[in-house]
């Protein structure tokens, strides 16, 4: 078993950085609190009042490469305006001629910031993230590490970005031999996480 013995709850306002080895449970533990998976054995509650959203990992697997990032917002948020999608496009910095270009043109930030700009549209209360930072250059890294921390909602982002989780989040999750421990530092959490069982 993968996980086993796992309490655990997020609330409003929780900002938490899960952390492990490759292979260590992270992107299932992530997969169960969205219910993209189910649990063999016990209970998940997740409040039905509650907006979500995901940030994947292989995100660009679910983007239709030949639309533009203001097709893309289009299709996502039916009656939007064109103009409307190009301003918030422009928040993240997809501006201009870029907007236009077919997503599959754009480099691997320019998708996340189009994917992160859908995110931010839909106004969840708790946001999922796994590995956001993969293509991203250290301005916009800082920008999204400030970003979460401002939230009002809920935040669990898996990273092995420490300068990223540092300044994004404020509990740490470690996990190691299938089980969950939590932590306020994340000098302990990764000593936990990379301490071998004897």
């Amino acid at each position: 078993m993968l996980l086993r013995a796992v309490s655990l709850s997020v609330s409003l306002g929780t900002k938490v950085g899960i952390i492990g080895a490759n292979g260590a449970g992270k992107s299932t533990l992530l997969k169960l609190m969205t219910r993209e998976l189910s649990p063999t054995l016990g209970d998940l509650t997740l409040n039905r009042g509650a907006r979500w959203a995901v940030f994947a990992q292989h995100f660009v697997d679910q983007l239709d490469l030949y639309a533009t990032p203001t097709e893309f917002l289009m299709s996502r948020f039916p009656g939007a305006k064109e103009a409307e999608c190009r301003n918030r496009l422009a928040r993240f910095g997809i501006i201009d001629h870029m907007a236009w270009l077919p997503l599959g043109k754009l480099s691997g930030g320019q998708k996340s910031r189009a994917v992160l700009c859908a995110i931010t549209w839909s106004e969840p209360a708790l946001l999922f993230l796994d590995e956001p930072t993969n293509h991203l250059d250290m301005e916009t890294v800082d920008v999204l590490a400030s970003a979460l921390r401002d939230f009002g909602g809920a935040v669990v982002v898996i990273s092995h970005d420490v300068y990223f989780l540092e300044r994004a989040v404020s509990e740490f999750w470690s996990l190691r031999d299938g089980t969950v421990t939590c932590f306020s530092s994340l000098d302990s959490a990764k000593r936990h996480a990379n301490t071998r069982p004897c």
